[in-house]
């Protein structure tokens, strides 16, 4: 997986700026306290948001989007 450039606010709170991450790897877990973005990073990845700026976006096919709590998604 690897993002470049990722910029996303919610309004006018600021939730990443100018972001990149890197990763050859299979499995990725992504782990913080509660309201440091890892839900929206994931929404942003599976494309139900969409940030104000990114350069690049890749992932590797069948990556799949795993949720803790039940929920609809659009």
């Amino acid at each position: 997986m690897q993002i470049n450039g990722l910029t996303f606010s919610y309004n006018k709170l600021l939730v990443f700026d100018d972001f990149n991450f890197e990763s050859s790897e299979q499995l990725i877990a992504f782990k913080g306290p509660s309201g440091c973005g890892k839900t929206t990073l994931l929404k942003i990845i599976s494309q139900n948001l969409i940030p104000q700026k990114i350069s690049h976006l890749q992932y590797l096919p069948n990556t799949y989007f795993v949720i803790q709590e039940d929920s609809l998604l659009p």
